[in-house]
Formats: C-alpha cells, sequence, structure tokens
C-alpha cells in the first residue's frame, strides 16, 4: 500500500513540476479535487519525493580551489565566496560545500567517520540520501561536555543516519578523561575498542578544525584559560578531531595526549579521505597547520582564508 501510495504521489508530483500542469489540469487526470492535488504535493515534499536546490551561480571561487590544490597537492578543495552576511550564513554555505561534494564520493556499504563540532553538525544536518545503501556511521572522537549537545559526536552520528537512511555506532566515552590510566582501560572495553576500530577503518572521515584560542572548546568550558596557556607555551595553535597540533601540523606533547579518547593522528592519516570542514579568518593557521601534518585530503573553506592561505 505504501508503495502504491508513493507511487500516486511521485505521479502526481511529476506531472506538477515536471511537465509543467496546473492543479486544476491534475486534478481531471486523476480524478480528485485541486485540494487533493494541493495536499498531495506538500505530502511529496515532506516525503523527500520531490526536492528542491537553490544553488547561487558564482558560490565557489574556482581559481582560488586551483590553486590550492595545486600548492598543498590536496585531493579536493572546495571555496565559498565572501557573500555571506553573517556566521551562521557562512557555516550554511561551507555545509552545502561538504555536502555536495560528499554526495558525489560516497558508495554502498562505506562506514563514514564523523568528529564533532558546529560546522560537522551543520553537514549531519544538511546532507540528504543520495542512494547509497548500507552506510554506517561511526563517531572517531569521545563525546565533548558534560551534558548532550548538538555537537556530540554520537547526535552527529545519529542526525547523518536518519539523513542518509544508514547505521550509526555510539562511542560512550567522554573525549577527555582523568588520566592515562582510565584512558587505556577504557580504550580497553570491548564496546569501545569494536567502535574505534571500525572507526579506524573508515572510508570517509569528517572532521572540523579548531583554534587553541576561540573554540567550541572553550565555548563549552571544555578546556580553560589555564588550558589553552598550557597549550600555547608547548606550540599548540590548534587541533583535528581533537589532536593538538603545532605550526607545522605536528601532534603536540601535552598530557591531553594521553587521556583522550579518539583515534590518533597516524589513524586519521590512514584513512582513504579526510574532509575538513573550517572557515573564519581566525582559523587560518590551525587550517594550514592541519594541512601540513598530512591528515587532509579534502577542505572545505572560505575565500578568506583561501587567500591567507595561498599568501
Amino acid at each position: 500500500m505504501t508503495d502504491k501510495k508513493d507511487y500516486k504521489l511521485f505521479k502526481v508530483a511529476y506531472s506538477y513540476y515536471i511537465d509543467k500542469l496546473t492543479q486544476d489540469q491534475i486534478s481531471k487526470i486523476h480524478g480528485i479535487s485541486r485540494s487533493s492535488v494541493s495536499m498531495m504535493l506538500n505530502e511529496a515534499r515532506n516525503r523527500g519525493i520531490v526536492e528542491f536546490h537553490v544553488r547561487f551561480p558564482d558560490m565557489y571561487r574556482h581559481d582560488l580551489e586551483e590553486d590550492l590544490e595545486k600548492k598543498f597537492k590536496l585531493k579536493k578543495v572546495k571555496v565559498i565566496s565572501e557573500f555571506y552576511d553573517n556566521d551562521q550564513e557562512k557555516m550554511s554555505l561551507l555545509a552545502d560545500a561538504a555536502v555536495e561534494y560528499l554526495s558525489t564520493i560516497m558508495k554502498d556499504f562505506m562506514t563514514i567517520g564523523v568528529s564533532w563540532g558546529k560546522n560537522v553538525y551543520e553537514v549531519a544536518s544538511k546532507i540528504d540520501f543520495n542512494g547509497a545503501s548500507k552506510l554506517t556511521i561511526v563517531p572517531i572522537v569521545g563525546g565533548i561536555g558534560n551534558e548532550i549537545n548538538h555537537f556530540h559526536s554520537n547526535i552527529i552520528a545519529q542526525k547523518m543516519a536518519e539523513n542518509l537512511r544508514a547505521k550509526a555506532l555510539g562511542l560512550y566515552a567522554p573525549v577527555f578523561v582523568g588520566s592515562k590510566e582510565y584512558r587505556d582501560a577504557i580504550m580497553e572495553d570491548g564496546q569501545i575498542k569494536s567502535v574505534l576500530e571500525k572507526a579506524k577503518k573508515s572510508d570517509i572521515a569528517l572532521v572540523g578544525i579548531g583554534n587553541i584560542f576561540s573554540s567550541t572548546m572553550t565555548e563549552l568550558n571544555i578546556i580553560n584559560k589555564e588550558d589553552v596557556k598550557k597549550l600555547s607555551k608547548l606550540g599548540a595553535i590548534g587541533d583535528i578531531n581533537t589532536v593538538f597540533i603545532d605550526k607545522d601540523g605536528n601532534e603536540v606533547k601535552s598530557d591531553f595526549k594521553d587521556r583522550t579518547i579518539n583515534i590518533s593522528l597516524e589513524e586519521l592519516k590512514n584513512i582513504k579521505t579526510v574532509v575538513a570542514v573550517a572557515g573564519g579568518i581566525e582559523k587560518s593557521e590551525a587550517v594550514l597547520a592541519s594541512i601540513k601534518s598530512g591528515a587532509i585530503d579534502v577542505l572545505i573553506t572560505d575565500e578568506l582564508v583561501a587567500n591567507r592561505l595561498l599568501d
């Protein structure tokens, strides 16, 4: 019955949007009222039978993309033009760019690893089913914060899985723990170990890039001002998947290294396609450091960051 109803919705929607028939014409062809046609068109949109994509023709700076790909030997770069009015709009456009790219590379049976953060959540919220089946979405880092929030890796994995009609795994551990001994014990837990092993074998990883001086971690008080001072003295300027790195992309040897539940920087590098989404001029140094680390294959960023990187 559901298939028959979906097909009926499809035929009505096709007649209206593709054949350009009026609702009156459709009502006569199918023997239903005009109000029924209107309701069926609404239902077709709500059920995902009809999808709309509005795209600004000059959304990308292709010249900067080519220059960055050549300079840093990246697999792909997408640079959004500086037409946004605020940070939220910029984040939305970055997510659109990431979704557009991911939709071209997601295939059946793939495992997609996800980190945490605002940009990663925005991508997970916007991504659409592209026909790929049997996908698995898995966190590659522990949960951020003492309370469940939108930027939590498990929430992001679940959100992305819902939108892609995929399966989500949960990593039920915090991102930071009190000691190396406690971390080692957690990492040996059967359930957590199996999720992290799956994460290490991801076909694609989606990550954000953080600036330690102004980041979601400081906003949520995951790391405090004293932590930032200590990390800065050790040379840290940013993080990728909660691995703190210096300006040359090397992991900083802080006590956080031994207290973090995540896949390591080396394990991240072993993933075939790591897609990083990061915008804002304040992240330029951290983005450059992440590129130098060798962990990034694909960069989604904005025009200001792109120009700074090329400079």
